[in-house]
């Protein structure tokens, strides 16, 4: 593969700080915490920006580290986003520009205040019950509202004795139950879970690439074997920002990417499962990179 312009990765996990060979949890790392830097001309700098979500005007909890137990990494401060660019934003300190010195070159920051993204909303017709797992608080750090009615909602809790059953109303998937979004009514742990779950899948399936799509294709392609490698054969037409593919054993699909835009890539392919809410990183489909 041949680029013509240099990549800078970004060395970040999980682990980051975690003692080798240590099986400790509290030393591992909060992937929620995001890398950030104070240059020498004053500028605070955020290596995350508009494709992780971020938004002008959104509101940083600061930390010295990235491990995940507050016990060991407490904020030590907020400040806000200014600029945000595709992969970096800016940070503007809510005191005065002198305190930019008293800084840590290189801390953590996590969202504190999204509330310029659209809220999720939750019905059920046990409103009382629902409030009392959200309250306001937690309603307010997880961007919630809860409904009146069962109009319009993200996600329906219904209560059938002591179980409640979940039921998505997001336009993205059709409306189902399984046994896995069926937990006891005085779990709460597990029923704040699910909705954290659900909030963190849709957060990341319903992203819109800042970029116009005429710089950046992506083609999927039915291939056959050529030769001692598989070549494309039929391409698959998007209907209505959908592919439909019928389920096969033997039939093999693959990803063509044209980048034709000075944007640097790091190419991956995700699947969603909306039965259970995971992403993961999908090893199933042959991708070419040009």
């Amino acid at each position: 593969m041949s680029i013509s312009f240099r990549q800078l990765p970004h060395c970040q996990g999980g682990r980051l700080h975690r003692p080798l060979f240590s099986f400790d949890p509290s030393l591992f790392g909060d992937p929620s915490l995001v890398l950030a830097n104070c240059l020498g001309n004053g500028s605070i700098i955020l290596y995350a920006g508009s494709v992780h979500g971020i938004v002008e005007g959104y509101k940083l909890s600061m930390y010295t580290n990235n491990l995940a137990d507050p016990a060991r990494n407490p904020s030590f401060g907020e400040i806000v986003v200014g600029s945000v660019g595709e992969f970096t934003s800016s940070l503007l300190h809510n005191s005065t520009p002198d305190s930019v010195n008293t800084l840590p070159s290189i801390f953590y920051c996590k969202i504190l205040d999204s509330s310029r993204r659209r809220n999720t909303v939750l019905y059920s017709s046990a409103k009382t019950w629902l409030e009392s797992i959200f309250t306001p608080d937690i309603q307010s750090r997880l961007s919630l509202n809860i409904a009146g009615d069962d109009k319009v909602y993200d996600l329906r809790l219904d209560v059938f004795g002591e179980k409640v059953h979940f039921r998505q109303g997001n336009n993205c998937t059709s409306t189902f139950v399984t046994d896995s979004w069926i937990v006891y009514k005085d779990d709460i742990n597990k029923i704040r879970e699910i909705v954290k779950r659900y909030i963190h899948f849709y957060s990341h399936l319903e992203l819109i690439s800042p970029h116009h799509p005429g710089e950046i294709d992506i083609e999927l392609n039915e291939l056959t074997r050529k030769g001692g490698h598989f070549v494309p054969s039929k391409l698959c037409i998007l209907d209505e920002d959908h592919i439909r593919i019928p389920a096969s054993n033997t039939k093999k699909y693959g990803v063509t990417l044209r980048n034709r835009s000075r944007v640097k890539l790091y190419p991956y392919l995700f699947s969603f499962d909306p039965m259970d809410l995971t992403i993961s990183e999908s090893l199933s489909l042959l991708f070419h990179y040009s």
